[in-house]
């Protein structure tokens, strides 16, 4: 799967077996941006390693771990 922050893309993988996921972050390209930006890329990548489980609720996923990330599915 490709991840694409504000600051940094890469490559990643999910290993989903039921509601169990596990994301494991590959090698980030760091591009140049704000203090506050990279910031933000760090705890986006943090989060996204501590995922345990993931669910679905109408057009919501939400993937929880230490800290919780939900997205909207692309309605276009």
């Amino acid at each position: 799967m490709q991840i694409d922050l504000w600051c940094k893309r890469g490559q990643g993988q999910a290993a989903i077996a039921g509601d169990t996921i596990t994301i494991i972050i590959g090698t980030m390209n760091e591009e140049p941006c704000t203090p506050e930006c990279a910031q933000a890329d760090d705890e986006v990548i943090a989060a996204l390693s501590g995922v345990t489980n993931w669910s679905m609720r109408g057009d919501v996923v939400t993937l929880t771990g230490a800290k919780p990330l939900r997205f909207r599915l692309a309605a276009n």
